[in-house]
């Protein structure tokens, strides 16, 4: 789908209009004989292809401004501009906290019979309570009374600020109840995402409610790749005009999300940097701050001085102002980490999972923690389940699955885990060469070095530089992996 996506746009783009036979043998890797009246693979993969791209900017990329389809009746691509036509956003007042989106959690009963109130504002209940522990948004139960009394969006949106309305439609079928939600945004009244789950004949067991929970909260509200976070931010974005100040810094953090890249990370880091400097105290900005050093430890950008003394102070005033905050304890794990503190370490990281199981970022990060701390397993699996809750995660939670399958001797594995590596860095082409080389696949291993040469020149001193104050064992792995570079004569 993707060389077939690439050939008709490049072709379109270069004044061509490619026929059947053309995609075919360009494309789909089809002999010069194909003939398309005989056989319809073409017209086959192409109302695949519309479908597929139906579901992505459904999906993963309903974001994308510029937009590509492929009408029916022929291959040329047709490129849409979906920029929204935004209403302008109401100003709140200065905070002395960096925020992030809020929501209000509406619960409604959609059964048939209207007798399940108090099932389905438990449950939204629960969520509300589950979502407490969580930092980067505000989320509100409204009360019971006020959701059957007020509405959506001109009540209850104007009485509580809220950039989101969450639906908690609750509907039965047959002994069976099902759940679906639906993220509403305010401003524009456009259904962002929604879900439906099934529950069963009972209200769900903590197991299956901590599940749904998890993965309601992972496509919604998660760091990383949260739909409502990414929607809030490239509203404010796209307005063109001043981010009020206590948004700044959360804001401006989704580029890096969306862009793994140097010059993202430094914006970033700034504007996290001068949002201290006004309130040194402001808990998320501390904990950005701190994730900005973990950032820095992984990848080495180089644009961090005196790492360990700055998560310290950052660690420091956490447990002063926050706690009982996951991220408090995770980060405070992170700096026994360096200080070569395991045990004091583990302690730690463990306490952050207690205090905030649902929260797949800290997971995820929690499961990078015990790789370091030699823990491989554990930490392994965490990340396994973090890319088990949703299709949407950030591709770079393969390089820690990778190097995990190199250490244990599975070079299919590692290879098969290197290849979903997208995001630009030094780590990428290193992994994909290495793993293509303990793989016996010399051509690939050298085309990814080769490629690697390319882009990072002075690779020879990055090289050096890539594991500074890696654990020794780290240190130990990595040193092995460089091995398998066509550079060494072993080769």
């Amino acid at each position: 789908m993707r060389n077939f996506l690439a050939y008709v746009v490049e072709s379109h783009l270069a004044g061509e209009v490619p026929n059947q036979k053309d995609i075919a043998v360009h494309a789909l890797r089809q002999s010069n004989d194909f003939n398309d009246l005989e056989n319809p693979l073409v017209r086959i993969q192409a109302a695949r292809l519309r479908k597929q791209l139906d579901e992505y900017y459904a999906n993963e990329g309903y974001f994308n401004t510029i937009r590509i389809s492929l009408p029916r009746g022929g291959y040329q691509p047709r490129f849409t501009n979906d920029l929204k036509n935004y209403p302008t956003a109401y100003e709140p007042q200065n905070s002395s906290l960096s925020l992030g989106p809020n929501l209000i959690c509406i619960p409604r009963d959609c059964t048939v019979q209207k007798d399940h109130w108090e099932f389905i504002a438990c449950l939204s209940r629960d969520y509300v309570s589950a979502l407490s522990k969580f930092s980067f948004f505000q989320v509100l139960f409204i009360d019971e009374n006020a959701a059957q009394n007020l509405q959506w969006p001109d009540d209850l949106a104007e009485k509580y600020q809220a950039d989101f309305g969450l639906f908690f439609n609750l509907y039965k079928n047959d002994a069976t109840y099902n759940l679906k939600t639906t993220l509403v945004h305010r401003l524009t009244m456009e259904v962002v995402w929604e879900k439906v789950f099934e529950l069963g004949s009972e209200y769900p067991s903590l197991l299956l409610k901590d599940k749904i929970f998890k993965k309601i909260s992972h496509e919604i509200l998660s760091y990383e790749c949260g739909i409502a976070h990414n929607y809030w931010a490239r509203y404010w974005l796209s307005l063109n005009k001043p981010i009020p100040p206590q948004y700044q810094t959360l804001v401006m953090v989704r580029p890096y999300a969306w862009s793994i890249t140097a010059k993202n990370f430094y914006t970033t880091l700034l504007v996290c940097e001068e949002r201290l400097k006004s309130f040194p105290n402001d808990i998320n900005a501390l904990i950005m701050n701190a994730d900005h050093c973990r950032i820095e430890y992984l990848l080495k950008y180089n644009f961090t001085s005196n790492l360990e003394k700055k998560l310290a102070f950052s660690v420091d005033q956490l447990q002063k102002n926050a706690p009982y905050n996951a991220y408090t304890y995770l980060f405070t794990a992170f700096l026994y980490m360096l200080e070569n503190e395991t045990d004091a370490a583990l302690q730690a990281v463990e306490k952050a999972q207690t205090l905030n199981s649902l929260d797949t970022h800290l997971n995820i990060l929690a499961g990078l923690l015990y790789m370091s701390l030699d823990k491989w397993e554990l930490g392994a699996q965490h990340v396994k389940d973090c890319i088990e809750i949703s299709s949407f995660y950030p591709d770079w939670y393969h390089v820690p699955l990778s190097i995990f399958y190199y250490k244990n001797g599975n070079y299919p594995e590692a290879i098969k885990e290197a290849r979903q590596i997208k995001f630009q860095h030094l780590w990428k082409p290193i992994l994909r060469s290495s793993f293509y080389g303990v793989n016996n696949l010399k051509e690939k291993s050298i085309k990814e070095y080769k490629n690697l040469l390319l882009e990072h020149p002075d690779f020879d001193h990055k090289q050096i530089t890539l594991t500074r104050n890696f654990s020794n064992k780290a240190q130990t792995i990595i040193n092995k992996i460089w091995t398998h570079l066509p550079q060494y004569p072993s080769d």
